[in-house]
């Protein structure tokens, strides 16, 4: 990547290997834009979220998990301290069928770290390891062109309530080790 040849997996070659111009370190390509409805900020995530529309809004930003999307919007969210989230719109307030998707650096879809077309419904839900300080953008997209009203939430799960919860692999009811 950055010899400005276009070879194996690489999707562009600019012949560099410098950030924030079309091509990206990783040889993909960056996203048109990245237009921020809100940043969230703080020392958790539990509570945050936002309603709104993607009917107005237009497609900036693809996803691994699908490769038909239509208009999306991004929201951003940096913690003071390490914590799963889990990013859901699997609420009342959406009405049509999403795609979410988390990434590391808003234009570079290589960065992402995770994407989810459908949790239990056509709503989509997931959940993700928040680290301290970093920036992470959240994008509600539509599946193969949907666009409608969403409601985004965001929580935390609890280890050691003895609930299996979203982006937990096993839950024993307590936090011992061993």
């Amino acid at each position: 990547c950055g010899n400005g040849v276009i070879e194996g997996t690489e999707l562009c070659d600019d012949g560099n290997a410098l950030p924030g111009d079309d091509c990206s370190p990783a040889c993909t390509p960056y996203d048109a834009t990245c237009d921020v409805l809100d940043v969230w900020s703080g020392e958790t995530s539990a509570g945050l979220g936002a309603s709104g529309s993607s009917a107005q809004a237009t497609d900036d930003h693809g996803s691994s998990c699908v490769l038909e999307t239509a208009a999306d919007v991004v929201y951003a969210l940096a913690l003071d301290g390490d914590e799963v989230v889990v990013a859901s719109l699997d609420n009342p307030g959406t009405d049509f069928d999403t795609v979410l998707s988390v990434r590391t650096e808003c234009r570079d879809v290589a960065s992402e770290i995770a994407c989810n077309d459908d949790g239990e419904t056509l709503a989509s839900e997931l959940a993700f390891s928040a680290v301290r300080f970093v920036t992470y953008y959240l994008i509600v997209d539509g599946y193969d062109g949907a666009t409608g009203s969403y409601e985004l939430t965001l929580d935390t799960t609890e280890c050691g309530n003895g609930e299996l919860e979203l982006g937990e692999e096993c839950d024993d009811g307590n936090v011992l080790a061993g």
